[in-house]
């Protein structure tokens, strides 16, 4: 993946080269993009994280991509745009939280059932 620092100069090249593009050149792209949609659909992660190696060249397994409860208090300290620190960000976090302890209340209760 490539990165580019916005500028006023690099934002108008990018918009040049993208009005260069031609709507006619789209349709050759359509079926490509339409059979990875269709492999995710029917793969899910196993043909995400094929398509990151392809395009990406970086290897992402189940265990690589997690996204640990440190890290994500981690994220939250970085950031500083106050919108973040708005309650509904704070709710959907607590949501996720409530949905984890759920799984995991589920799951105590299936072990009791399997012995």
């Amino acid at each position: 993946m490539r990165t580019v620092r916005l500028t006023k100069e690099s934002t108008k090249d990018i918009l040049e080269n993208l009005l260069k593009r031609s709507p006619n050149n789209y349709g050759k792209f359509e079926a490509a993009v339409a059979d990875i949609l269709a492999n995710v659909k029917e793969k899910g992660d196993e043909a995400l994280f094929s398509y990151t190696k392809e395009f990406d060249k970086v290897e992402v397994t189940p265990e690589t991509i997690r996204v640990t409860e440190e890290e994500i208090e981690e994220a939250y300290k970085a950031v500083d745009l106050p919108q973040y620190r708005q309650p509904q960000y704070r709710a959907n976090d607590q949501t996720v939280n409530q949905n984890k302890n759920h799984k995991e209340h589920n799951h105590q209760d299936q072990e009791k059932y399997d012995h």
